[in-house]
This record gives structure tokens, sequence and C-alpha cells, in this order.
């Protein structure tokens, strides 16, 4: 992959002074990538176009803010159609509630969390807009035992712990 031309820090400072990103920072959101712009068909890749994803917990949307490295300023802000991946900030705070709920600590024991995190639309939101931003953790203390604990990212919060037969109905 191509690295941006910026420093994802810098990056995300410049897009932080457009209205709409300064707005969203008035509640609570986050930076979730900076990555550089894909090519479109055809396109040579461009170091110089880079695309700051934020995740609005408020409104529970997905933000572009398209940047140019070069001129330092941003170009477009767009709400975002899809759901970006977990950040690893996300991840982070997600496991950490895991780990700090007495149902994954009863299931734990002693044993080490061994979590895999991601991104996880619990059933039924598929039809209707997401009303949260959620991650799924997947506790594995040996290669037998699992649980699933499902993070509510937006409220902070474990909205459940599940056994494989909770998640899959068998």
């Amino acid at each position: 992959m191509i690295e941006p031309e910026i420093d994802p820090e810098d990056a995300l400072k410049i897009a932080q002074k457009h209205p709409k990103v300064r707005e969203l920072a008035k509640g609570r959101s986050r930076a979730v990538l900076v990555r550089p712009k894909p090519a479109h068909r055809g396109e040579p890749d461009d170091k110089s176009q880079v695309v700051v994803g934020l995740y609005d917990y408020d409104e529970n949307r997905s933000v572009i803010a398209l940047l140019d490295a070069k001129t330092k300023k941003v170009t477009a802000v767009e709400v975002a159609p899809a759901s970006f991946q977990l950040s690893e900030e996300e991840r982070k705070e997600a496991e950490a509630l895991a780990a700090d709920d007495p149902r994954v600590k009863k299931f734990l024991g002693k044993r080490k969390m061994n979590p895999l995190t991601r991104l996880y639309f619990p059933p039924g939101t598929d039809r209707e807009p997401r009303p949260h931003r959620f991650a799924i953790v997947f506790l594995r203390p040996t290669p037998t035992r699992r649980q699933y604990a499902v993070v509510d990212l937006s409220e902070r919060r474990i909205a459940d712990v599940l056994t494989h037969r909770d998640l899959t109905g068998r």
C-alpha cells in the first residue's frame, strides 16, 4: 500500500480545521482511519489525496474527510454510506470493557482472554439504521473454549455475553 505523503496525526489536525469536522469534535467522535485515497479504475496511485475516516458516536454515522496533502486543505467532507472497520483504539476499548465484565471474568477464571475483536452488526440491524456502533470480542482462553462479548462502543458498555449456541443457534 502506498503511504500518504503526510503523517496521520498531521492529516487529522488538518481535517479538524474544517467546520464540519470541528462540529463533530463538539460531541463524541474519533478518527478510525487515515489512508491514501484509493485510485479509481485506470487512475495512477496518488499519495497527495488522503482520506480521514471519522466515526460520530452521537449521530451513529461514518464521516469521510478528503484532504490534499500538498496544499494541506480539506477538499470535501461527506457522510459515508458504509461503516469503517474498528480502529486500534476501538479494539482496545472493547477488549478492556469485556475484560471488566463479571460474566467474562467468571468464564475466563485465571485464563488469558486471547481476544479477537471485530466490528459487529447485531441481528435485526441490517434493515434499519444502526442504533449504535458495536464490536464483538471473541474470548478464546483455550483452543476449544469460546464466548463472545458484544460491546456497544457508542455507550461504552457490554451489551451481551454470548455462548457459541447463543451466537449461532447451534
